[in-house]
């Protein structure tokens, strides 16, 4: 082996080293069963991470975390499991230790609180549990509401609309943004993306993030 190709080989380990030890920001996902964050993550990053039977999602408490690494993915997904409506108390305690604790370790730096608008008003449980969240500044900061199936409200999101009223009267001033699921009706994904790249302040977490976003795709080729 020539000094040329020494010098290739070693550069070519020192970049495997540095991509094995890469850290990924943590994308966490809270909501009602049936709130739509299976289809929200499926959309945002291309892979249906909970149909993907070859490889087993890590757990942590009632997490389900999908490593990047193991899913072509530059970000960790933290899938929570879904409350049902006489679970407040102890939902929040689940969803406060794994934010205040993160992940192995590394901190949760986005935090997507999915609201379905398919029904009349929105529970007393969301309320509660984003009151509690909103009021810590760390947690604030990386928190927003997604309202999703936005494509069954009405045509002028009427019920979007009023879910937006009735968290600015109820809970701490918190970013909200509408989703569907239907291709051709993006309403506030790219507002998502930006809102979720400005939340992370580590610039090599920011581009992991964006890199494996698939809403805006200019900002993902630069």
């Amino acid at each position: 082996m020539n000094i040329f190709e020494s010098k290739i080989n070693e550069a070519w380990e020192n970049y495997r080293n540095e991509k094995a030890n890469e850290l990924y920001p943590n994308v966490m996902f809270l909501g009602v069963s049936g709130a739509g964050k299976s289809s929200l993550m499926n959309r945002i990053f291309g892979v249906d991470v909970a149909k993907v039977s070859n490889v087993k999602p890590e757990t942590q408490g009632f997490d389900h975390i999908y490593m990047g690494k193991k899913y072509g993915m530059n970000v960790n997904i933290i899938d929570t499991a879904g409350y049902e409506l006489h679970q407040a108390d102890s939902y929040y305690d689940m969803v406060h230790d794994t934010i205040i604790n993160g992940v192995k370790g590394n901190a949760v730096h986005i935090v997507w609180y999915c609201i379905p608008v398919v029904n009349e008003r929105i529970e007393d449980m969301d309320i509660t549990i984003l009151s509690k969240l909103l009021s810590e500044e760390k947690i604030r900061k990386r928190l927003c509401v997604v309202f999703t199936k936005r494509d069954e409200d009405d045509e002028d999101g009427s019920t979007a609309q009023a879910y937006r009223r009735v968290l600015k009267e109820k809970c701490p001033p918190v970013e909200t943004f509408e989703t569907s699921n239907l291709p051709d009706l993006p309403l506030d994904l790219f507002k998502l993306i930006e809102w979720s790249a400005k939340s992370i302040d580590d610039e090599d977490l920011k581009n992991n993030f964006i890199a494996s976003q698939f809403v805006d795709l200019a900002r993902k080729k630069e």
